[in-house]
């Protein structure tokens, strides 16, 4: 910005040296003269940032910050780039925002676009009188809602403004209204700093409640330059950003590996034969204290000291029956599994419609199978509508969309975020890799099913049970980066216990 001051700068005293030299002056060129300092004037106005963005002290993509005031308005882009490898794939991961605001604060708009492997996010949000008009388009799906506008909504421009008020020398707090455009919800923010006193940068606690659920995170304010930086996360690992010049931000940078910090080795190899029966798992937390994993129907979970010891097979799990009120849950859509689709519905009809629940299951899964013949795709969190349409993705896709054909087949079915002993996915030997798949009610328990590696077995974890919003699976990443296996055996001993295929 500098630069292109100076050079403002220069021209504008070229026109002056011009027409003071030749005493000639028309009207044109002073009109001339008056759009090209008007213009130089509106180009130094705008704040514009590039960073590296780094992981663990590698640089593996980077990020751009633009800030512009204009007849009364501020018009905030940022822009975000990640460089992945899974398994010997390269993708890339590309969030962009815009937020435009009247001086005052007044939100007007705010748009994101996501762009993660094949899946793609395109979202904006218009206010309209006492509402919001949001456009959200997922793949090929389009969908349209009006919102009402929350009193306390912050867009960025203003909460920058808002923090760049604050008195640096004593304790404050703001709490505000934010929208997240992904998950289409308002969420009350309460930020203020670590510690009050002066300090460059500043370090930020930002508080979320979404619907009840708390979620923590941090902002770096920047008093020279009047913004705040975010940290970001991915599978549990952090990227932080690192303020440059435009070249160097956009010279050649390394891919991350997404599962090297989130795959749990095993301490033994479990042979095919072992995961059709019953096997006992022992964890360890590096962070001291026992760790709390899912019960279901499978999978039986006790604490003992710091250890967390799990036994999964057919029925070792001791599961409490479902709630009237939580099996009619699990049998509607979502934003994320629209079961109610009619393309969804066409391709669950494909499988018989009778039987036991079991077999019309295998059927889905198998009908699910068939129809993914599309590249996998790490990066991407994909609806079930979003995948049927591409035919792509990775264990996350396969399990939506198996829980979107089994409800639109009227039946409970439920997602499960964990660990499997697989390497299909993750293109790894002899560990336990992120993965996900599907519970559904059979009437008598919740029974397991895997589209993406065809079969469920003994390899197979459950971390957490929740609906399919990305939202239910926060935590897990946390989890991973804290759990050690430290014995793994297949048991023998329980008679009481079928074999799972």
């Amino acid at each position: 910005m500098k630069n292109a001051f100076a050079a403002c700068e220069f021209r504008r005293q070229g026109l002056i040296d011009h027409f003071g030299l030749h005493r000639a002056v028309c009207w044109c060129g002073m009109f001339a003269s008056l759009l090209l300092m008007f213009a130089c004037v509106s180009m130094a106005a705008a704040d514009e940032y590039w960073s590296a963005v780094e992981q663990s002290g590698h640089r593996v993509g980077h990020a751009h910050y633009e800030r512009q005031r204009h007849d009364g308005q501020i018009t905030t882009r940022d822009e975000l780039l990640i460089h992945v490898r899974v398994g010997g794939l390269s993708q890339d991961m590309r969030i962009e925002r815009e937020s435009l605001e009247r001086d005052d604060g007044t939100p007007l708009g705010y748009s994101l676009r996501v762009s993660a492997g094949a899946s793609q996010l395109d979202a904006s949000a218009r206010v309209s009188g006492k509402e919001l008009a949001v456009n959200r388009r997922i793949g090929q799906s389009v969908r349209r809602d009006r919102m009402p506008l929350p009193p306390g909504l912050l867009l960025r421009g203003a909460l920058e403004q808002r923090i760049a008020q604050q008195d640096a020398e004593r304790d404050w707090t703001l709490e505000f209204d934010e929208l997240d455009l992904a998950s289409l919800a308002y969420q009350r923010v309460r930020l203020r700093p670590d510690a009050p006193g002066i300090a460059d940068p500043v370090r930020l606690r930002r508080d979320i409640d979404r619907n009840g659920h708390r979620l923590q995170s941090q902002l770096t304010w920047i008093p020279a330059e009047k913004r705040y930086v975010e940290s970001w996360n991915l599978w549990g690992s952090t990227f932080v950003l690192r303020g440059t010049d435009r070249e160097s931000a956009l010279s050649p940078a390394e891919s991350y590996d997404l599962l090297s910090d989130v795959s749990l080795a095993s301490p033994y190899r479990i042979p095919g034969g072992a995961r059709a029966g019953t096997i006992r798992y022992v964890f360890e937390s590096t962070g001291g204290s026992a760790l709390t994993l899912a019960t279901t129907g499978e999978q039986e979970v006790r604490i003992h000291g710091s250890r967390t010891i799990v036994t999964i097979c057919r029925d070792c799990g001791n599961e409490a029956a479902p709630a009237a009120a939580e099996l009619n849950r699990y049998r509607r859509p979502t934003g994320w599994i629209q079961s109610d689709d009619p393309r969804i519905r066409a391709l669950a009809r494909q499988a018989p419609l009778r039987g036991s629940i079991d077999a019309r299951m295998r059927a889905l899964s198998h009908q699910v199978e068939r129809h993914m013949t599309g590249a996998i795709d790490y990066l991407g969190y994909a609806s079930a509508l979003e995948a049927l349409d591409s035919r792509s993705g990775d264990c996350g896709e396969f399990a939506l969309l198996l829980a979107a054909v089994a409800r639109a087949s009227g039946i409970p079915t439920r997602v499960v975020a964990g660990l499997a002993y697989a390497s299909r996915f993750s293109g790894r030997s002899d560990v336990f890799s992120p993965h996900m798949w599907v519970q559904s009610w059979d009437g008598t328990r919740w029974r397991s099913y895997d589209a993406g590696l065809g079969q469920f077995d003994s390899g197979h974890i459950a971390l957490v049970v929740g609906d399919g919003a990305p939202t239910d699976f926060e935590g897990v990443t946390n989890t991973l980066h804290q759990m050690r296996m430290v014995e793994a055996g297949h048991i023998k001993t329980m008679p009481s216990a079928a074999p799972l295929r």
